[in-house]
C-alpha cells in the first residue's frame, strides 16, 4: 500500500513538470511566431569625416589696432556694405561697449523712422511696442539701469505723440561721432566687397580649402589637414597689421570634403541626393548632392565631394565635418523576408486581432537578404492595414 502512494505521487508529480513545460512550450512556440508591429526606420549610411569648404573672403587690419564692429555674427550682409572697424591703437572694453550701445540706438531710430515713414504702425502695432517696451523698464528697473529706462520712456512717448524720430537719430549720430573722437586715435573701416554672412572668427583654414581647387583634392590632403583649436572672436581684441580681422563668408553655396572607407563610397553615385548628419553639431542634418567620388587611395579611403544649395548654420559656424551620409531611408514594419507571402506578384503578410487572422496587402520599401529582414508598409488601398493589427505573424 504504501509503494502504491508513492507511486501515484511520483506519476501526480511528473504529470504536473508535463503539464507546465507543455505551457511554456506553447508559449514559447506563440511568442516566437508573431511579433508586434512597430514602425522603424532602416538606413544605409556611412560614416565620413573631413571639411566643409566654402567661398569666403579675409579681411585684414592695415595696422595695428583695436577690433570693433557693430554686427553680430552670422549677420547677412551686402556688397561694398560696412563691416567692420580697426582703431589704431588701444581701446578700453568700456568705450568700445559705448560705441556699440550708440549703433544700437542709432538703428532703432532710424528703423522707427522708417516705419513711420511708410505708416506701417497701426493701432495693434503701436500697442504691442508700447507693451513691449513696458515690459523693457521693468527688466531694466530690476538691473537698476536708469538709462535704458529713460530712453524707453521717451521711445513710449515718441510712439504715442507720433513725433519723428530723425532728430533722434540725428542727435544719435552727433552723440557717436563725438565719442569716436574722444578715443583720440585714427580708424580704419571696412567694407565688403561680396555678399554673404558676417563673422569675427577665424580658424586658419580659410586659404588651405578653397571650392575653385576641388580638383586637386586627395585623400591625403584633406587627412593631412589640421582640426582648428577652439575658435576666438576678434572682436575687441588688439590685432597686428595683416592680422585677420573678419570674415564674409557665401551663404548660397558650401562642400563638404570627406573620406570615407571606399566600399562606403562605392554605395553612393555623383550626382545622388545624401542626408548629412553632422555628429559634431547635434545630429543636425541637411542634404547635398554628390559633385565627386575619388578611386581609392593605397589605405582603400575615397574622398567624397558634396555640394550643397540648402542654408546650413553650421556650415558658416563650424568648419571639422564628422559626419554620417545617409544615402537611403525607409520607414515601415520591420519583419523577417520569410514572413512576406507572394502571389501573382504582390505582397502580403498575416496580421492578427485578438483569435483572428487577416491578410494585408502590402509594399516591400527595402530588403537585405544577407541580414534576413524586409521594411514593408500597406498598400494604399489595402482593406487590412498593418497600422490596425494587434501582431504580424512571422511563422506557422
Amino acid at each position: 500500500m504504501k509503494m502504491k502512494k508513492i507511486f501515484v505521487a511520483i506519476f501526480c508529480a511528473l504529470t504536473v513538470v508535463t503539464a507546465v513545460l507543455a505551457i511554456r512550450y506553447v508559449a514559447a512556440i506563440s511568442f516566437t511566431n508573431t511579433i508586434k508591429p512597430e514602425i522603424v526606420t532602416e538606413e544605409r549610411l556611412a560614416p565620413a569625416h573631413g571639411f566643409i569648404m566654402r567661398d569666403e573672403r579675409v579681411f585684414n587690419a592695415q595696422g595695428a589696432g583695436t577690433v570693433y564692429s557693430n554686427l553680430s555674427e552670422g549677420d547677412r550682409v551686402s556688397k561694398d556694405g560696412y563691416i567692420a572697424t580697426v582703431y589704431y591703437g588701444d581701446v578700453s572694453a568700456d568705450k568700445l561697449k559705448e560705441l556699440n550701445n550708440l549703433d544700437k540706438k542709432i538703428a532703432r531710430a532710424i528703423s522707427d523712422e522708417s516705419r513711420k515713414s511708410y505708416k506701417e504702425y497701426d493701432e495693434s502695432s503701436v500697442e504691442g511696442e508700447i507693451a513691449s517696451l513696458e515690459t523693457r523698464i521693468i527688466e531694466a528697473a530690476a538691473e537698476n539701469d536708469i538709462s535704458k529706462i529713460s530712453e524707453y520712456k521717451s521711445r513710449i512717448n515718441g510712439i504715442r505723440t507720433g513725433e519723428t524720430s530723425v532728430e533722434e537719430s540725428e542727435q544719435l549720430t552727433a552723440q557717436r561721432q563725438a565719442a569716436e573722437a574722444q578715443l583720440g586715435v585714427s580708424k580704419g573701416d571696412m567694407f565688403t566687397d561680396m555678399t554673404g554672412v558676417f563673422t569675427t572668427y577665424i580658424d586658419g583654414l580659410e586659404g588651405a580649402l578653397d571650392p575653385s581647387l576641388l580638383d586637386q583634392y586627395t585623400t591625403d590632403i584633406i587627412e593631412g589637414l589640421q582640426t582648428p583649436s577652439k575658435r576666438e572672436s576678434t572682436l575687441g581684441k588688439h590685432v597686428n597689421a595683416g592680422d585677420p580681422v573678419c570674415k564674409v563668408v557665401n551663404n548660397h553655396i558650401w562642400y563638404a570634403a570627406l573620406t570615407a572607407d571606399a566600399e562606403d563610397a562605392a554605395l553612393c553615385g555623383v550626382g545622388d541626393t545624401v542626408t548629412l548628419r553632422f555628429k559634431n553639431i547635434a545630429n543636425s542634418e541637411t542634404t547635398g548632392t554628390i559633385e565627386s567620388i575619388s578611386e581609392p587611395d593605397a589605405s582603400g579611403k575615397s574622398l567624397i565631394v558634396i555640394k550643397s544649395y540648402i542654408y546650413f548654420e553650421g556650415a558658416f559656424a563650424y568648419r571639422e565635418a564628422d559626419v554620417d551620409l545617409v544615402f537611403e531611408s525607409y520607414t515601415g514594419y520591420k519583419v523577417p523576408t520569410y514572413a512576406v507571402r507572394t502571389a501573382d506578384g504582390k505582397y502580403s503578410v498575416i496580421g492578427e486581432i485578438g483569435k483572428k487572422r487577416y491578410t494585408c496587402d502590402c509594399e516591400v520599401l527595402y530588403s537585405d537578404t544577407d541580414e534576413g529582414f524586409a521594411i514593408i508598409e500597406s498598400v494604399a488601398d489595402a482593406s487590412n492595414k498593418l497600422s490596425q493589427m494587434e501582431r504580424i505573424v512571422i511563422g506557422e
